[in-house]
C-alpha cells in the first residue's frame, strides 16, 4: 500500500497596508466606478492611466478604438475618457 505525503495548501500572498482612511476611501469608490475586483488592481490601473496618457477614442476596459468625438464605447457601451 502506498502513503501519499500529506502537503500544506498554498496561501496567496497577503499584503496589508496602512493608508489614510481618504485614500481607503478614494480607492474603493475608483473600485467600484470602474467594476474592478480589487484595489491591487485599481493602483495598477492608475499607475498605468498616469504613465500612459489616454488615446481619444480607445476604450480601456475593452481595447476597442472608437470615433474621437465618442462619449461612449461602442462596444462595451463604457463612458470614454475625455481631456476636456
Amino acid at each position: 500500500m502506498y502513503y501519499m505525503a500529506k502537503t500544506k495548501p498554498k496561501r496567496h500572498a497577503s499584503v496589508s497596508l496602512r493608508m489614510p482612511i481618504e485614500l481607503k476611501d478614494a480607492l474603493e469608490s475608483y473600485v467600484a466606478e470602474h467594476e474592478m475586483s480589487s484595489m491591487s488592481e485599481a493602483i495598477i490601473a492608475i499607475l498605468v492611466e498616469k504613465l500612459n496618457p489616454p488615446i481619444p477614442g480607445l476604450c480601456w476596459p475593452c481595447n476597442y478604438q472608437n470615433p474621437i468625438d465618442a462619449k461612449f464605447c461602442c462596444r462595451c457601451g463604457k463612458k470614454l475618457k475625455t481631456d476636456q
